[in-house]
């Protein structure tokens, strides 16, 4: 194994900064939507996978149940999700978003790319398709760990 030099790229240390430093300003953005940041990710998969299951929802996200019962609840209790019992499966709920949730996209959409604009700001195209490539390289590379381990 080679020796840690903190001199080298830390690759870990920058997506961390960039991690933080993003959750402050979506934090703030979402505020105006009555959405919480833990909400965020149930809230815009649901725009795109209306009807799904909150199991369903956890996989896509590789969140935990606990964590995506809290938040699908909050999202329930303002009113942007609703539960309907899955006709195939009783035990299970479909979500789907509500029309009060619906009418809050273009302004999350907004704010959202608001924040990826800054953090992309003079950075060419190609080498942003680099980054993005390499992110899921990576990505790809610690799912990969995280399901030998669980075996």
């Amino acid at each position: 194994m080679p020796e840690y030099d903190p001199t080298e790229r830390d690759f870990g240390r920058i997506i961390s900064f960039l991690y933080r430093k993003s959750l402050v300003h979506v934090k703030a953005a979402l505020k105006r939507f009555n959405l919480a940041v833990g909400e965020q990710p149930f809230f815009m998969l649901l725009r795109c996978y209306d009807g799904a299951t909150a199991e369903a929802l956890c996989s896509m996200l590789d969140i935990d149940k606990a964590a995506a019962a809290r938040a699908i609840k909050s999202l329930e209790e303002k009113g942007f999700v609703k539960r309907v019992r899955c006709v195939e499966d009783k035990r299970q709920n479909k979500l789907f978003l509500t029309a009060k949730a619906k009418a809050k996209f273009e302004g999350i959409d907004e704010a959202l790319l608001e924040w990826n604009a800054v953090m992309m700001e003079g950075i060419d195209k190609n080498d942003l398709e680099t980054v993005f490539k390499s992110l899921l390289k990576m990505q790809e590379n610690i799912t990969n760990i995280k399901e030998t381990q669980d075996e």
